[in-house]
């Protein structure tokens, strides 16, 4: 569907080459810098590549109008400062604008479509509120619904998380994956928690210092450590189970054979390593289990 071909922006991005195809979630793993915004901008039209190629459908995307580009792309910014006082519905409706005529208005149909989405991101409370009162996690889902009402065939998202708490990024990350299915997006999302986009993603690629280091095998925990260990040059510990893959900083859980080395305080408590794992594993699967249906 999109294809990327020899891509470079300056010393930002070195010969990237990448394909995504329609109904998949791709997160995007990297360090800070490592071009992991760039990526998404050069996609959206807003940087300009010095090499290479971006298509839709076998079409460069520099051919298409300002018009079909917003029909087919949306994008969230990993930060958004209002400068005008729209209320939330507002400026949610602004997803509208690539259907509309010159000096049209959104009709009754686009209000009962934004007010459904809104009501779907837990946001219906909000509608009459102004952007300039949001806090920031707010102001993050909202952007989310504007790009939904947009009704795009790519999302690209920049941090899609940032400035939530753990509830609302699970909540969060759960509509992108059904929105994905059901309407058969295509969606690229920039993360920085490796555990979110193994829960979530359907690939997960590596970006360092512009180049992309490959994709992560799910299934293979030792495969992903590595990959991940020289992503971010710390060490790691990754572990699976009951299906679900776990990763933290070895320097907080220190293996020890079966057991876990826990530091905290100076202090060293030795703990069985499935019961620490079991406990982490619950607590995040009950956040998942109890994001399923609040949006419903």
């Amino acid at each position: 569907m999109l294809e990327i071909r020899h891509l470079s922006y300056g010393e930002i991005l070195r010969e990237v080459n990448l394909r995504l195809r329609k109904g998949e979630l791709v997160v995007l793993l990297g360090p800070n810098g490592a071009g992991k915004t760039t990526l998404l901008r050069c996609i959206l039209g807003s940087c300009s590549p010095s090499r290479g190629e971006i298509l839709f459908a076998g079409r460069p995307l520099a051919t298409f109008s300002l018009r079909e580009k917003a029909r087919l792309l949306a994008y969230i910014p990993q930060s958004y400062q209002p400068v005008f006082p729209y209320t939330v519905l507002e400026f949610v409706l602004l997803g509208r604008t690539p259907y509309l005529g010159f000096l049209s208005s959104p009709g009754k149909g686009d209000r009962i479509r934004a007010r459904e989405i809104l009501r779907k991101l837990g946001l219906e409370s909000l509608e009459g509120r102004r952007m300039t009162e949001l806090s920031g996690g707010e102001r993050q889902r909202v952007l989310l619904a504007r790009a939904l009402l947009q009704e795009a065939r790519i999302l690209l998202l920049d941090e899609p998380t940032a400035n939530l708490d753990l509830q609302h990024q699970v909540k969060i990350m759960t509509l992108i994956r059904q929105m994905t299915r059901e309407r058969g997006l295509t969606v690229m999302a920039t993360l920085h928690d490796p555990n979110l986009a193994l829960s979530f993603a359907d690939r997960v690629l590596l970006l360092k210092e512009g180049r992309l280091l490959g994709e992560i095998n799910p299934g293979n925990p030792v495969e992903i450590r590595n990959h991940l260990e020289e992503l971010y040059q710390v060490p790691l510990e990754v572990v699976s189970f009951n299906g679900r893959t776990l990763v933290f900083p070895a320097r907080i859980f220190i293996s020890e054979g079966n057991k876990l080395l826990e530091r905290g305080n100076g202090d060293e408590v030795h703990k069985d390593r499935s019961h620490i794992l079991g406990q982490l594993c619950a607590d995040f699967g009950e956040s998942r289990r109890k994001s399923q249906g609040i949006w419903s």
